[in-house]
């Protein structure tokens, strides 16, 4: 599932280079380049909640395999644009695409059946993608970015042909009482020295599965995103997702080179972007061996707390020698961006997409996470469009303060609000929505 990072990380600044290949008045269109590149979240929030209906309907890998459809597509057409409207057209393609993520995270959280190994492979979702976007970079140098689009569309080719050698996802053929088809997908995914049946046994989740059979009536799909087991965690995610697109992190990406510019250090704009995507790969990965080692709570405190304090220290540094041509410790507000991109990978940037692959009860897993993604689009493109009216209002210096506030808030939520689930099964983390009184 992470080669879908490979090859859509990277797709935001090949559109930069290829619009810049199209047009003779470069100076003037980079102006509107962020305007144009960031138009491919526009349709992500589509294809988010629609991908969230059709698993529930389809299955994941079904969803996992159409997806790659629009995606491979898109980058075909990009391949071929001869103007800039035809851009457009591959970019809302793709990004439409990559709003149907979520089909690969809600299949990677149920076909991996230990808990440790579910958390490191949800927590490889962002290497993935910077590493793609690394990747793009580094191909780009090398390719016309017309030859790239066509190598980005053969991996998409490729990869919709390998989705038939993999199973469906067991839960959701156990919630469409599919025991057989269950049967052989835990086959498939398990070893030799594992039972079968009594992975059947605990996929069905003993204490939720009673509770369920005393319930004489089936609700209907509405009753059930309206138990506590679908809105409580989806309030408790999106708190986290509005911490995480207003700490600071993707604004971070989008505008690199503003933030550079802003510290007095001029730098190259390809230059600065594999820096973050260096560092954004080797903090995840360096998060996936810790990951089952420390609390959720914990990891998102510490990065929280991180975030909060080098915000605070470079939008001091920024505020005390603004008038300054030559700032005394020049390096400090680079350094500090660079560490904070760690500490947010730690926790903000990747803990929340695990728990939207994590919290959710099975029977709106697939609608809930869609709706997350959807809703994560649409604060991530909130989050970048203001940043240019907030930086002229309040001033780089005051946005990090916000920054830094936001980051805190995070701390305090992740004390009183957040649920622990390290090493707990899907099943177990379903029963911590369920009444104390049901709880068994």
């Amino acid at each position: 599932m992470q080669i879908w990072g490979l090859w859509s990380g990277g797709s935001r600044k090949c559109y930069e280079i290829s619009v810049l290949g199209l047009t003779s008045d470069k100076t003037s269109l980079w102006v509107d380049v962020p305007y144009i590149t960031s138009t491919f979240l526009l349709p992500g929030p589509l294809g988010s909640f629609t991908v969230g209906i059709l698993m529930e309907i389809y299955g994941r890998k079904k969803i996992v395999q159409l997806a790659y459809l629009p995606l491979l597509l898109g980058w075909a057409i990009i391949s071929q644009a001869d103007s800039v409207m035809t851009l457009c057209i591959g970019r809302l393609m793709t990004g439409f695409a990559l709003g149907m993520e979520p089909a690969a995270i809600v299949y990677a959280s149920e076909v991996m059946l230990p808990p440790s190994h579910r958390s490191i492979v949800l927590t490889f979702i962002s290497p993935a993608f910077y590493s793609g976007m690394a990747l793009t970079y580094f191909v780009g140098y090398f390719l016309a970015w017309q030859q790239e689009a066509i190598c980005m569309s053969a991996l998409g080719a490729l990869s919709f042909l390998l989705v038939f050698a993999i199973p469906e996802s067991p839960s959701w053929l156990l919630s469409k009482n599919k025991i057989k088809e269950t049967t052989r997908s835990l086959q498939w995914l398990t070893n030799d020295s594992i039972n079968v049946d009594e992975e059947l046994a605990n996929l069905k989740g003993a204490d939720v599965c009673k509770l369920e059979e005393t319930h004489k009536t089936k609700e209907s799909f509405f009753q059930s995103t309206m138990d506590t087991g679908a809105w409580k965690p989806l309030l408790i995610i999106m708190l986290f997702i509005f911490c995480q697109q207003f700490s600071g992190y993707k604004i971070l990406v989008f505008y690199t080179v503003s933030f550079y510019e802003s510290f007095g250090t001029e730098i190259d704009s390809y230059l600065s972007s594999i820096i973050f995507a260096v560092i954004t790969v080797f903090s995840s990965l360096l998060l996936a061996i810790v990951i089952n080692l420390v609390n959720r709570k914990t990891l998102m405190m510490v990065s929280g707390a991180g975030v909060c304090v080098l915000c605070s220290i470079t939008a001091a540094h920024l505020y005390f020698f603004r008038n300054e041509e030559n700032r005394p410790v020049f390096w400090l507000p680079i350094v500090c961006i660079w560490i904070n991109v760690v500490f947010s990978t730690f926790g903000l940037n990747t803990l929340t997409w695990i728990m939207a692959g994590e919290l959710f009860p099975r029977k709106v897993r697939g609608t809930m996470v869609g709706l997350v993604w959807a809703g994560g689009f649409f604060l991530m493109f909130i989050s970048v469009k203001i940043y240019p009216a907030l930086a002229s209002i309040i001033q780089v210096y005051g946005v990090l303060t916000m920054f830094s506030i936001v980051a805190f808030i995070s701390i305090i939520c992740s004390i009183y609000i957040l649920p622990e689930t390290r090493g707990k099964t899907l099943s177990e983390i379903e029963v911590l929505w369920l009444p104390k009184k049901n709880r068994h």
